[in-house]
């Protein structure tokens, strides 16, 4: 039987993702452990020569995680947690780093989703990005706000747009809202990424406009509709529906950055309410899972 805690020895070897990047020795390292899900203690090193940054006598037990973090030149990069099970004596884990770039020009999406459902007097929309970053460098931007904090990626919501809420890739704390949209402060590491948010918009009217545009070059952009059938004008006729979901969804289109893209969405009246037409949150993802949105790689991040 295992004991119920214990120490153990944890080393963190970095590795420069970047090709001829800098020699990661001296880079600072933190390593902090949670219990039961919270931050208990925080340790910091330093890599040696063979980029290893190594912390004696760290607790393990049951419920007991770990999660390391380098800083590499001005960013900080981040690995991914792991337990610390009873009974073992050595942990190692691995903190990928890399060097920056502000060349944010080179930035896209691939799949970009666009559902649409309704809830009593407003329209809620939940967009999943496949954010690319197709080099071996950390992205940032030379372009600062007057925090002096880079404005990395814009996204730009639908006027009058409200409540927005991100559940995946973006961090709030690293994001700066305003009346058009908002913008990412954090440089994306190389890779590809899912990010997922929603927000509303208000429904005042039989027919609400929506226009969405486009700030990066956008390979598949396509709307999914979780409303009635013959809800969307301006997209022409629905080229298919996905009956798990309950949606039908429109051809999708190549986007250039700066293109925008308008439709309506009719019928609404004053009698519209929860009790119709409204579509769970699961089915929502059903639709995510259903074209392989969520077979995404998503490496460690780069606050």
């Amino acid at each position: 039987m295992r004991p119920p805690h214990g120490f153990a020895t944890v080393t963190v070897r970095l590795v420069n993702g970047t090709a001829d990047g800098r020699d990661v020795a001296g880079d600072s390292v933190k390593l902090t452990v949670y219990a039961q899900g919270r931050p208990v203690a925080m340790l910091e090193s330093f890599a040696d020569d063979e980029g290893k940054a190594v912390f004696n006598d760290v607790v393990t037990g049951r419920g007991i995680a770990a999660a390391a973090q380098a800083r590499h030149g001005d960013m900080a990069f981040g690995g991914h947690v792991f337990n610390l099970e009873p009974g073992k004596e050595n942990f190692e884990t691995v903190v990928d780093v890399f060097e920056v770039s502000t060349d944010n020009s080179k930035l896209s999406v691939g799949l970009h989703h666009f559902i649409l459902r309704a809830q009593a007097n407003t329209l809620i929309i939940t967009e999943v990005m496949q954010l690319i970053n197709p080099t071996d460098t950390a992205i940032s931007s030379a372009l600062k706000d007057d925090n002096g904090k880079p404005k990395v990626l814009h996204v730009y919501l639908p006027p009058d747009y409200r409540r927005l809420e991100v559940e995946e890739h973006f961090q709030p704390e690293a994001l700066v809202l305003t009346p058009e949209g908002f913008y990412d402060t954090m440089a994306l590491p190389p890779g590809k990424f899912e990010a997922v948010f929603s927000y509303v918009l208000p429904i005042t009217s039989p027919t609400v406009e929506v226009s969405k545009t486009m700030s990066m070059p956008v390979a598949d952009f396509k709307v999914f509709s979780q409303l009635p059938p013959g809800s969307i004008e301006g997209l022409g006729s629905p080229a298919g529906r996905i009956p798990d979901a309950d949606a039908e969804y429109f051809a999708p289109v190549a986007c250039d950055p700066g293109q925008t893209l308008t439709f309506k969405v009719v019928g609404f009246n004053a009698e519209y309410s929860d009790a119709k037409d409204i579509v769970i949150l699961s089915a929502v993802f059903a639709i995510i899972i259903a074209l392989g949105a969520r077979r995404l790689i998503r490496p460690p991040q780069a606050p």
